[in-house]
């Protein structure tokens, strides 16, 4: 069982939150005492009348470079070119 206290900016964030915890963790016992409280999370530094901005490549960590992948599934499923990695990968233990 789960227990959820606190604050949240809006009831989409809310759903968002407890179809995680229900369909990627599993968790079904959940006593939720969530509430929706949108002013709490309003800062000048949260301001949405701003722009964000271009994203540059690179500039999100662990992000895939754009245009391929050395991922063989993910490029298969995506439809992206696969890259091979660099280095080949080590070969297989032997069992002991």
């Amino acid at each position: 069982m789960i227990y959820l206290e606190g604050a949240l900016p809006s009831e989409p964030e809310h759903q968002i939150l407890l179809n995680i915890l229900t369909d990627v963790a599993g968790i079904r016992d959940i006593v939720d005492h969530l509430e929706i409280e949108p002013l709490a999370w309003e800062r000048p530094d949260r301001s949405k009348e701003e722009d964000a901005g271009e994203v540059l490549p690179g500039t999100i960590p662990n992000q895939e470079p754009y245009g391929g992948t050395d991922d063989i599934h993910l490029a298969k499923e995506e439809g992206v070119d696969y890259e091979p990695p660099d280095a080949p990968p080590p070969p297989p233990r032997k069992p002991s």
